[in-house]
């Protein structure tokens, strides 16, 4: 996995030294189709009520 470094130092900067969130990263060699390559951001809010 290439990057794994940047991605981390750019958490790092948005969330702090011990950022409460979770991550998945996931490796992959080769895509089908390269062109569709995407990318997905989420942000999930927990209710504590």
């Amino acid at each position: 996995m290439e990057n794994v470094e940047d991605i981390f130092a750019e958490r790092e900067k948005i969330y702090g030294c011990k950022p409460e969130v979770s991550q998945t990263l996931v490796g992959i060699t080769a895509l089908v189709q390269p062109e569709l390559k995407i990318e997905i951001k989420c942000i999930a809010y927990l209710n504590d009520e």
